[in-house]
């Protein structure tokens, strides 16, 4: 609103007039509510021990979703090289919001962690009610391996995985 009158104003004030003379605006101003807040989800940088070392992950948890409820969850695990905050900017948030998924991001060292996996499991079950039938497994790369070893160790854990761009264990 307020922009629009200001270019309107800028733009009238600054067009030629042939005699010279300033241009009369008359500006009638209307009140607008204000936009509201986009709703954001909750992101969690979360800490465990793990062999005796601090180990993190992120946890997304989209706005509004009851969490004593059964959620489902997705571990999603970044390549070699690569971060949890790599992963979580590849996007899968705006589709978790929409499906009220929660997304967990480890902090990988190895393709084989499947106890570090299990760990961060029993710390998410702290913050929220995980629907032990809709958790799932997905990765890229050495995250992909992970996913692949999932796939192979925890079957009963996860309903279902998805390897991207990982070479077969």
């Amino acid at each position: 609103g307020i922009f629009l009158i200001m270019m309107l104003i800028l733009f009238t004030s600054s067009s030629c007039n042939q005699l010279g003379e300033a241009a009369n605006v008359n500006v009638e101003l209307t009140s607008t509510p204000a936009p509201t807040a986009q709703q954001m989800p909750i992101i969690e940088d979360r800490t465990i021990t793990y062999n005796g070392v601090e180990r993190t992950y992120i946890l997304r948890i989209p706005y509004g979703l009851d969490v004593t409820q059964p959620v489902p969850v997705i571990f999603i695990y970044h390549g070699m090289g690569d971060t949890p905050q790599s992963m979580y900017r590849a996007g899968f948030g705006t589709v978790a919001d929409q499906e009220n998924i929660v997304l967990v991001y480890p902090d990988l060292v190895s393709h084989t962690a499947t106890d570090f996996i299990d760990q961060i499991m029993l710390d998410v079950n702290k913050a929220i009610n995980m629907d032990q039938s809709r958790v799932y497994s997905m990765g890229f790369s050495l995250g992909g391996k992970l996913t692949y070893h999932t796939a192979c160790e925890m079957s009963d854990t996860f309903a279902a995985f998805a390897a991207v761009a990982g070479t077969a264990i």
